[in-house]
């Protein structure tokens, strides 16, 4: 291939569509309108860019994301699929995409990947196989029998998988005899059932057993600690996700769910966050999380229940428009460009001076990529919104 070729301008003051082809030019140096295919250098030096194309055919295609890891997933056909560059391969998953849904990812500690298409949530195993973000409450329940008695038990069943991770439970129930036995169905593959009962009147139930089915008598002795899912309910489905100080967060509408610690499909009634607006960016960071809504807000510390919301930006977000740059920072779209946000909840727009504040119209979504070369970092961003497109560039030197 060919060395690319380079072109040197005067003080170049970066890229904006905004002005007119006459005005690009002003007393402090120069703008451009555009710039395609090129890789922008210090001094002010364009140079044309190497690059290289694998073409892997499908249908209406969306969705693209990269883990952390290097799979690589897409919808194509409505079908989400994992993408093998190499081979130019989709080889389809067992998640179906409903017409207009986009996804959202996120990396789970264990290497599961969680997704979501803002109706449903699963994780997609290494393997690529799609399992139920948590296990649903066992259903048909045991069935409970008592002989003849005057002690009241209260019990609940929940599945448990091989790794220990107990599903959602069911509603407690009350029975009341001398001795209690249950009659348990056999639970889905990869299951067990876990039986909860109470000590005879006791107000607490128990781990008593581990069921794959048949008749359990419950006696005196039990197993384990509480149900861990009791009175809690599976992580509501958003349209983006994040990983923070253990808890998997979900954004849907104008709140922000968060799961129980290291419980990723599970939350408790009141775990969410309210704001003013729909939240259209939320960022974890090593400190706290951004959540962009009506304003830009820093939740800090790692335990949301607890976390103050301070306001750091008054900008609106673009939906869709997070990236990140190497060494962690943020960056997404705003009503007023690109912010960049760092771990300690500071923000700073890259392009204030030169993007005219602008209202962020409902369904308004974005794209932001990264692009280093000669040692310069440029940030492309683009917003649209149905009907209506716009392109910008800016460049943070490193």
């Amino acid at each position: 291939m060919a060395s690319p070729s380079s072109k040197k301008f005067s003080t170049f003051l970066g890229k904006n569509e905004r002005l007119s082809r006459s005005d690009l030019q002003i007393k402090e140096g120069l703008y451009v309108a555009d710039a395609k295919n090129v890789d922008i250098a210090l001094p002010g030096r364009f140079m044309g860019r190497r690059g290289y194309a694998k073409v892997v055919p499908g249908t209406n295609m969306h969705s693209l994301w990269v883990s952390g890891t290097g799979r690589a997933l897409v919808v194509s056909a409505g079908q989400l699929c994992a993408l093998d560059v190499r081979s130019k391969q989709l080889h389809p998953l067992d998640f179906a995409v409903p017409h207009s849904a986009t996804l959202a990812y996120t990396d789970l500690p264990d290497g599961d990947i969680a997704v979501t298409d803002g109706r449903t949530m699963a994780r997609i195993k290494p393997d690529n196989s799609v399992a139920a973000m948590i296990a649903p409450a066992p259903s048909p329940t045991p069935v409970a029998t008592a002989d003849v008695g005057n002690f009241s038990y209260l019990y609940c069943f929940a599945y448990v998988d091989a790794l220990g991770v107990v599903g959602l439970c069911t509603q407690p129930q009350t029975i009341v005899g001398g001795t209690v036995q249950f009659d348990v169905p056999v639970p889905p593959a990869g299951l067990r059932t876990q039986i909860y009962v109470s000590h005879p009147n006791g107000e607490v139930m128990y781990l008593d057993a581990q069921s794959s089915g048949g008749v359990h008598h419950v006696d005196e002795s039990r197993l384990g600690g509480e149900c861990l899912t009791l009175h809690k309910q599976a992580l509501m489905p958003g349209n983006a996700l994040g990983l923070h100080g253990g808890r998997l967060y979900a954004v849907r509408g104008h709140a922000i769910y968060y799961s129980q610690p290291y419980h990723f499909g599970v939350m408790a009634p009141s775990n969410f966050i309210a704001f003013a607006a729909p939240v259209t960016v939320f960022a974890p960071m090593p400190g706290g999380c951004f959540g962009v809504a009506d304003k830009t807000y820093w939740l800090q510390g790692g335990d949301p229940a607890t976390a103050e919301l301070l306001v750091v930006n008054e900008h609106v977000g673009i939906a869709r428009s997070l990236a990140r740059l190497p060494d962690g920072r943020a960056v997404w779209g705003s009503s007023q460009g690109i912010v960049v946000g760092n771990g300690a909840g500071e923000v700073a727009s890259l392009t204030d001076a030169v993007v005219p504040a602008q209202r962020v119209l409902p369904g308004t979504t974005g794209a932001t990529l990264r692009v280093e070369r000669n040692g310069v970092d440029q940030i492309i961003s683009k917003r649209q919104h149905p009907g209506y497109g716009r392109a910008g560039v800016t460049m943070e030197a490193e």
